[in-house]
C-alpha cells in the first residue's frame, strides 16, 4: 500500500495526516455514515437498513459504512460478515471503508485496507494491531473509565477518516458509548450551519434496552446536531436484533462483537461463560490472552486482565485442559529479563488519593525461560508470593509518594519505555525521603550510607554478616523493606504495614546500580 495526498478537505479541515489506501471509487457524497462494529446491533440495523426502504429516509447511495479494525476480532465474526453481510453491500452498491490505525502514533495516520461499492474481502487482520500495543506496553485493556483502546483503535480512526474522505456527511451513525462527549462533539464539525438548513442528525445503534444510554447521548444535542435512536424508535431489543439477524440470514447466534481478549466480555458470569465457550471452539484465542496477562503481571502484580482478577485463574478452575497447553506454550515461549521502577504521586487536593501512577521499563536480557529467571535469582532473594519470581531492590511504601523497583523474568515483546520526567519524579521522592517523621513527631535527618540503602524503622535493624549483602546482589547494594525477614506471603504484607506504621520507607537517591547480566 502506498502513501497517497489526501483530497481536498473542508473549510476548516482536520490536521494532514498520512493514509494509506487500496482500491477507492470514484468519490460521490455520503450523506449518512454508519460506524458499523460488525456485533448485533449494528448488523441488525443496517440489516433492516438493506432489506426494508420503508425504515429510512434516505437513499442507499448516500449511505457510507465504514468499520475500523483492531485486528483481533474473533474470527467467526469475520466468517459470517464476509458471507452475509459484503454480498448484500456489493447487491445495494453501498460504498464500504475498512480502515485501521497505521501505528502507535497518531502521526502515522491510518490505512484504508478497503474502500469500495464492491467490497470483496473483509480485512478482519487489519494493519497495526491493538495487541501490537499491548505486547509493546507490557499492558492489558483497561476496564476503568473510558474504554480508552476503542477510543484509540476505533473513534479516532473512524474520526479522522471521515475528516478526510466524507466531510459533506450531516448524518453520522454511531454504537458508540454515549458517554464518549469528545467523539460526539467532534461528529458536529462538518454538519450544516447554515441558514435555513436542516440540522445534522447523529444516530446511535443503541437498542431498547439501553434507554439509559439514550438519555445520555440526547445530553449532547445542539441546534446543529440531534441524537436519533432508530433501534429504540423501532422498540428493538437485543433479542429483536437477534431474531432480525436469524429471519434475514438464517444465522441464530450471531456474536457480540469484540476483541479476543476483552476485558469486558468477562466482566459478568454469563460474560464469563459465553467468552468460555468462545475459547472452546478456538483454544490458541485463550493462550494468546493468557501470555498477553503473564507479560502484564510480570510487570505489574496488580495487571489482572478482569478487572484487577486473573484470567489465568479462571482458565485454570474451568478449562484446565487450556491450561496445561498454556504452560507447555509458556515454557517455549522467549522470555527477558525487565527492570520495572513505579511510582505513585498523590494528588494536590488529597495528598492521601493517588494522582497517577508512571513505570520506567528496562530491558536487560533475553534467552529461554529457564535462563531469564536464573538471571533474576542470581541478583539475590526473590518473592515468588503470587507464581511469578521477583527480585524486588525497593517495595511500595504505603504513603504517597511512594515507589518500587524490582526485575522479573516474563515474555519477550514488551519494549522499553519511561517518560523524560520519570528520573526527576523518581530522584524528587527519593530527596523527601530523606527526612521522615518519627512518632514522637520530631524529624529525623538521615542520609544513607555509601555501601547500601536500608530501610528507616522504629525497630533497630539486625547486624549484617560481613559480606552477606554484596553475595545476595552480586555486588550491588542491597535494598530492603523494614524490618528485615522473609520476603513472601504474608511476611511482606506485614513488612509494608509495619513501615507505614513507623513511618520508615526505602529509599535511594539515584538509580541502584545493577549488577551485569549476561546474555
Amino acid at each position: 500500500m502506498s502513501r497517497v495526498k489526501e483530497p481536498a478537505g473542508p473549510a476548516n479541515p482536520a490536521p494532514a495526516l498520512p493514509t494509506r489506501r487500496s482500491r477507492v471509487p470514484t468519490r460521490r457524497r455520503c450523506k449518512v455514515v454508519l460506524s458499523y462494529g460488525l456485533g448485533i446491533d449494528s448488523t441488525a440495523l443496517l440489516l433492516r437498513w438493506l432489506e426494508e426502504p420503508s425504515c429510512r429516509d434516505f437513499d442507499l447511495r448516500d449511505l457510507l459504512v465504514v468499520t475500523s479494525m483492531t485486528g483481533d476480532e474473533w474470527p467467526r465474526t469475520g466468517v459470517l460478515v464476509q458471507e452475509h453481510i459484503l454480498p448484500r453491500l456489493r447487491a445495494a452498491g453501498v460504498r464500504y471503508a475498512q480502515v485501521a490505525r497505521a501505528g502507535h502514533r497518531e502521526a502515522e495516520g491510518i490505512v484504508v485496507l478497503e474502500d469500495s461499492d464492491s467490497p470483496q474481502l473483509l480485512h478482519l487482520a487489519g494493519a497495526y494491531k491493538l495487541s501490537d500495543e499491548l505486547v509493546a506496553a507490557g499492558t492489558v485493556p483497561q476496564t476503568g473509565g473510558n474504554r480508552r483502546c476503542s477510543m484509540k483503535f476505533k473513534g479516532w480512526v473512524i474520526d479522522t477518516y471521515l475528516a478526510h474522505h466524507a466531510p459533506e456527511a450531516t448524518r453520522h451513525a454511531f454504537g458508540f458509548e454515549a458517554g464518549e462527549i469528545g467523539r460526539a462533539e467532534r461528529c458536529a464539525e462538518h454538519m450544516p450551519r447554515g441558514a435555513g438548513q436542516k440540522p445534522g442528525r447523529l444516530v446511535f445503534g443503541f437498542e431498547a434496552g439501553e434507554v439509559a444510554r439514550a438519555r445520555r447521548a440526547t445530553d449532547y444535542d445542539t441546534p446543529y446536531r440531534i441524537a436519533e435512536f432508530p433501534l429504540i424508535e423501532w422498540g428493538w431489543d437485543r433479542e429483536d436484533c437477534e431474531r432480525y439477524i436469524e429471519q434475514v440470514t438464517g444465522i441464530g447466534d450471531w456474536p457480540k462483537s469484540a476483541c479476543v481478549y476483552c476485558p469486558f466480555a468477562l466482566t459478568s458470569k454469563a460474560g464469563r461463560l459465553r467468552t468460555l465457550e468462545r475459547y472452546d471452539s478456538r483454544p490458541q484465542s485463550a493462550i494468546e490472552t493468557l501470555l498477553l496477562e503473564r507479560r502484564a503481571l510480570c510487570l505489574n502484580p496488580r495487571g489482572g486482565l478482569i478487572a484487577g482478577e486473573r484470567f489465568a485463574d479462571l482458565i485454570a478452575m474451568h478449562r484446565p485442559a487450556i491450561d496445561l497447553d498454556f504452560q507447555e506454550r509458556l515454557e517455549q515461549t522467549r522470555h527477558c529479563v525487565y527492570e520495572v521502577r513505579r511510582l505513585w504521586r498523590p494528588r494536590s487536593d488529597n495528598p492521601l488519593k493517588v494522582a497517577n501512577a508512571n513505570r520506567d521499563l528496562r530491558v536487560l536480557s533475553s534467552g529461554s525461560r529457564a535462563e531469564c529467571e536464573a538471571r533474576v535469582r542470581s541478583q539475590g532473594p526473590v518473592d515468588r508470593s503470587d507464581g511469578i519470581e521477583r527480585h524486588y531492590r525497593l517495595r511500595r511504601g504505603e504513603v504517597l509518594p511512594a515507589r518500587e523497583h524490582f526485575l522479573v523474568a516474563g515474555p519477550a515483546g514488551a519494549a522499553d519505555k519511561a517518560l523524560p520526567s520519570f528520573e526527576a519524579w523518581w530522584n524528587q521522592i527519593a530527596q523527601e525521603s530523606l527526612a521522615l517523621p518519627r512518632p514522637d513527631g520530631n524529624e529525623l535527618q538521615w542520609r544513607p550510607p555509601a555501601t547500601a540503602v536500608r530501610a528507616l524503622s522504629a525497630e533497630p535493624q539486625p547486624p549484617t554478616e560481613p559480606g552477606r549483602a554484596a553475595a545476595s546482589t552480586g555486588g550491588a547494594p542491597m535494598v530492603r523493606s523494614a524490618p528485615s525477614g522473609a520476603t513472601g506471603g504474608k511476611n511482606v504484607r506485614a513488612q509494608r504495614r509495619q513501615s507505614g506504621r513507623s513511618g520508615g520507607t526505602v529509599v535511594s537517591t539515584s538509580r541502584v546500580p545493577l549488577t551485569r547480566i549476561p546474555t
